[in-house]
């Protein structure tokens, strides 16, 4: 299947063989008018494109797949997460910030929670606003709910504390942080 083929492409880190793979099932998915499958399609699809530098063409797609009104919530919030990722490497924090915003008003799961929440705090590190990007960083999860995250999501966590504490012109900080990411 396209997806099988993209997740092998994922793993080897190739990205771009991955986004056309994911590309084909999200055309398969329009063809049989699956709102819910070409979610999931264009989230893998956007993934692999910020992996590969390609922002602009991951919003693109988010943007086209979140215009469907029949994809259900919990794809909605992946969406919403992935676009959000996606305007914070262009460097649009409004979008970013409006995106992650919406997508935690649909009360996501833990896991969705911490990838919006990066993107928040992302967004205030950008604005050089490291308190409110901490405070970002820590809402509505707990290090115990960190725990249980995949270890690239803890990973992501420990850079974007770092990022903080560069910021905060803490450098001992930054590099604990740093060799907790690099230990993940």
């Amino acid at each position: 299947s396209y997806s099988a083929t993209a997740r092998g492409c994922y793993e080897r880190g190739d990205y771009r063989r991955a986004a056309d793979a994911y590309g084909w099932a999200e055309q398969r998915a329009v063809a049989l008018d699956e709102a819910d499958a070409l979610a999931i399609s264009t989230v893998n699809r956007a993934v692999c494109l910020l992996a590969d530098g390609k922002a602009e063409e991951a919003r693109a797609g988010v943007a086209r797949a979140l215009a469907d009104g029949r994809v259900t919530k919990v794809r909605r919030t992946e969406l919403l997460a992935a676009g959000a990722r996606a305007e914070l490497a262009l460097g649009h924090l409004d979008e970013a910030d409006g995106l992650s915003a919406a997508a935690l008003a649909l009360e996501p799961s833990n896991l969705l929670r911490a990838q919006v929440v990066l993107v928040q705090s992302g967004v205030q590190v950008a604005k050089k606003d490291p308190a409110a990007a901490a405070t970002a960083l820590s809402n509505g999860l707990t290090a115990k709910d960190w725990a249980r995250l995949p270890e690239a999501l803890r990973a992501e966590a420990a850079v974007r504390r770092a990022e903080i504490a560069v910021a905060e012109n803490r450098p001992a900080e930054a590099v604990k942080r740093q060799d907790e990411a690099a230990a993940l």
